[in-house]
């Protein structure tokens, strides 16, 4: 379902598929200019959930978490958010439980640094902002969330950028895409959207 119409009228389908093997969890059989991908190992051993009621919530469920891929200034503030859910159409919110947070500070082989642990809300939610005694240089950074009760975990990257940088940002669902799959059907293309993206490349 990845394949529909404007990955097939992009160039970039090519570093589109590599983004997306190079966050597969066995990222350490890959190198990148000769150096090995850092193995992630979570830095906290497991623990018996914070709620008694967790362990039932989850039972038969599969996670399915996610954190939003962030942008910032490398003078501005530098803030993660994820959130942590179970089962289809998460049926089951994870409240109250540690979320472990994890940053590779030097991609692709540097080591896995903690942060800190946060707690998910009533809603699953965790943000998290960089301190400055971490505060992250121009470049893509690697995050890890790791959920303490379990060793589940999401993926994403910050990109931090130089000041001034001008950048655009497209949003998908209701503006690319002309409708929003929830059955995993192919959404259809809005007119002219590839066309807008071609632009913004023209212009770099």
């Amino acid at each position: 379902h990845l394949f529909h119409a404007s990955y097939w009228e992009s160039t970039d389908v090519v570093s589109f598929l590599l983004r997306q093997v190079m966050r597969h969890d066995n990222s350490s059989i890959l190198e990148l200019d000769g150096k090995e991908v850092s193995v992630f190992t979570p830095s906290k051993p497991r623990e018996k959930w914070q709620r008694k009621r967790t362990h039932v919530k989850l039972r038969n469920v599969t996670a399915n978490h996610r954190i939003n891929d962030a942008v910032a200034n490398e003078d501005g503030p530098q803030v993660l958010t994820g959130r942590f859910m179970y089962g289809p159409l998460d049926m089951v919110t994870l409240t109250g439980e540690k979320v472990d947070v994890h940053i590779m500070t030097q991609p692709p082989s540097g080591e896995w640094l903690y942060l800190d642990t946060l707690v998910t809300n009533s809603s699953g939610r965790v943000s998290y902002t960089i301190p400055e005694s971490h505060r992250l240089g121009v470049g893509v950074y690697p995050i890890k969330m790791v959920v303490r009760g379990d060793h589940t975990f999401a993926d994403s990257y910050i990109t931090v950028l130089p000041k001034g940088t001008e950048f655009v940002v497209f949003s998908i669902d209701g503006s690319f895409a002309a409708s929003v799959s929830i059955m995993g059907s192919d959404p259809k293309v809005r007119a002219g959207a590839v066309d807008v993206v071609r632009h913004w490349q023209d212009l770099g």
